[in-house]
This record gives C-alpha cells, structure tokens and sequence, in this order.
C-alpha cells in the first residue's frame, strides 16, 4: 500500500492510499472512457527484483505521485467521472473527504 499526496486546483490537497495495482486499473479505465490520451504520462514501471527494498518502496512512492498529479492534470482526465469515485474510495487521513468534496465542486463549477 502507498500513501499518496494528491494537489489539484487551488492547491486543494489530500491523501490516498491503494496499492500499485489498483492505481494501474485506475488509470486503464480513465484511459477508456476519454476522448484522447495525448499527453497523458505513461505509468511507472513495475519491478520485480527488490521491490520490497524501503529505497525502492520511498521511490515508487514518489513516482506514483508525480504520475499521479500528472495524470489528473490532463483535461480529459480532470473532468472524467470516474475520478471522485475512485479519491472518495481511497481517500485517507483527516480531512481528505472533504478536500475531495470541495475538488469535486470546484472542477464542476
């Protein structure tokens, strides 16, 4: 499982937790339901030697936020309804709900 930072507009941020696979599915489906994947980042690659190595785990940690936010960015995929059912679903921490809520109102706005 990793614990990801998520910033969108406004500097509205949050926490997500889910677990590498999960967030690959996530960004399979999104994929299928936009008109165009141009300019979407590709996902980090898997490793299967040493993945459980903590430098590694802190790396990809940080790789799938970059992605991530990244990948929210694109235009297509901001406004993709399957964006806010997937951050309700794995939202983690105080707070993080009602960041969702309030980057749900704002991108639809």
């Amino acid at each position: 499982m990793y614990l990801i930072k998520v910033v969108g507009p406004k500097d509205i941020s949050f926490h997500i937790r889910d677990r590498y696979s999960s967030l690959r599915e996530f960004q399979s489906m999104v994929k299928k339901y936009i008109p165009s994947t141009d300019g979407t980042p590709n996902f980090p690659k898997k490793r299967f030697w040493g993945n459980l190595d903590e430098q590694w785990l802190d790396l990809r940690c940080r790789q799938l936020s970059l992605f991530l936010n990244t990948f929210l960015a694109h235009p297509h995929v901001k406004v993709c309804h399957l964006v806010p059912i997937y951050f309700k679903g794995h939202a983690w921490g105080d707070g993080s709900q009602e960041a969702i809520q309030n980057l749900v109102s704002y991108m639809n706005g």
